[in-house]
């Protein structure tokens, strides 16, 4: 293939540059090269509606026969969140709102953890969500780095090397457990090369890859993303390291701690707590731009004693939450009041000012505009009004003829 084909892509040349290589040395060392056989295989048309469609085995993340990702910074509650979802897939629970494909068989490898922490982990989360041994039955497998060595990729002057018996075990071992889900926390234990080389990471990548379509397992690869800075939304692109493992997954989840403006519209103290979940790539199904919320909650194991604490070790376990909605009390007649008052009055879309319209709504709903949760919910409802198109903000000169951003009513509600 012509070099100019790589001339717009570093990554394509450096694989090119290795095959050569490869080549030359298999030619140096006596090998006929010219032997290898590769044949095209002619197209042959099916009817699409025979087509096996694709196995989402875990809400639309996990897949079986690909691999996807999650990415966070440390700290976020990205273990805890396996966890909880390996325990939803074992025992068919939405326990986080999504839907398993039926009891599956999960081998969780956290390869930075000892034995005794994962066991306090899914411990906390089964006691949170009231799942017993009965519940899990066989179908869940859980081992430690620091006990079995997962390696499949190591480096040295000659280059990449592939830890073949490694992958050739694990490829036997999922068979054997006829597993559904393989989850590795974190991705960059499993190897031991350059974590910027792009050339190397999607070799390990592609070996992953051939685990899932070998064994039909779907594979899910945890991984650390780049410190945020203050107030920064990560996306996919964020991934620590080589950009070579993003485009290797087909799902890619990437979590994001709640925000100190976040927290405040919330009325949450303890932001530290929260976090969000994004699909930052999916090839396998339709993008959604949905947001979805998780809580760390501090769970008792109850081990301990009166010398220390009767409860024990607390630890953390990853439960659903949801938004909470300023229109949840507020009424249609309520809604109509604030329309009546603002159309007859002059009332500020600044905050600050003493005539802004969230004195009106705070008014109409007997709240209190200084106190700071209520001044959260008041902005929220002031917002959603404005985009619902029942209020509206315009320009126009006050009484000193400056320019200012006044609420008025915008449809009239009926």
């Amino acid at each position: 293939m012509p070099d100019a084909i790589y001339e717009s892509d570093p990554d394509l040349r450096a694989e090119a540059e290795d095959e050569r290589k490869r080549h030359r040395e298999a030619k140096s060392n006596g090998h006929d090269t010219s032997r290898r056989v590769i044949a095209a295989t002619p197209f042959r048309w099916v009817d699409p509606r025979t087509i096996p469609r694709r196995q989402f085995l875990y809400g639309r993340h996990l897949i079986r026969r690909f691999v996807s990702g999650k990415i966070a910074p440390g700290g976020y509650g990205k273990s805890s969140l396996t966890v909880a979802e390996a325990l939803a897939m074992v025992t068919s629970r939405p326990l986080l709102g999504d839907e398993p494909a039926g009891k599956l068989r999960v081998w969780q490898i956290n390869l930075e953890d000892p034995e005794d922490e994962l066991q306090r982990r899914f411990a906390a989360a089964a006691l949170h969500y009231g799942i017993t041994a009965d519940d899990i039955g066989d179908r869940l497998f859980v081992d430690s780095g620091r006990k079995v060595d997962i390696v499949i990729a190591t480096e040295s002057r000659d280059g990449i090397e592939i830890a073949v018996p490694v992958v050739e075990a694990i490829k036997a071992e999922i068979l054997a457990k006829a597993l559904d889900v393989l989850q590795i926390d974190p991705f960059v234990a499993c190897h031991a090369v350059a974590e910027n080389d792009n050339t190397k990471i999607a070799a390990v990548a592609r070996q992953w890859a051939a685990i899932a379509e070998t064994t039909g397992c779907a594979i899910e690869l945890v991984h650390h993303a780049r410190k945020a800075a203050p107030g920064q939304v990560l996306t996919a692109e964020d991934a620590r390291g080589a950009s070579a493992l993003l485009a290797a997954v087909r799902s890619a989840q990437v979590l994001n701690g709640m925000t100190k403006e976040e927290a405040e519209r919330a009325n949450i103290e303890n932001p530290a707590s929260y976090f969000s979940i994004t699909n930052g790539k999916s090839n396998l199904a339709p993008r959604s731009d949905k947001v979805t919320w998780r809580h760390i909650v501090g769970v008792p194991l109850g081990n301990g004693d009166a010398t220390y604490d009767p409860k024990g070790d607390y630890v953390g376990v990853v439960e659903p939450w949801s938004w909470p909605d300023p229109f949840a009390e507020v009424g249609p007649e309520d809604a109509k009041e604030v329309q009546r008052r603002i159309g007859h009055g002059e009332w500020r879309e600044d905050q600050r000012s003493t005539t802004w319209a969230g004195i009106v709504v705070a008014d109409v709903l007997g709240l209190d505009a200084s106190d700071k949760a209520a001044k959260a919910q008041i902005r929220a409802l002031v917002a959603g009004w404005l985009a619902t198109g029942a209020l509206r903000v315009v320009t126009r000169k006050d009484d000193r003829r400056m320019n200012k951003k006044f609420i008025e009513v915008g449809q009239w509600l009926v």
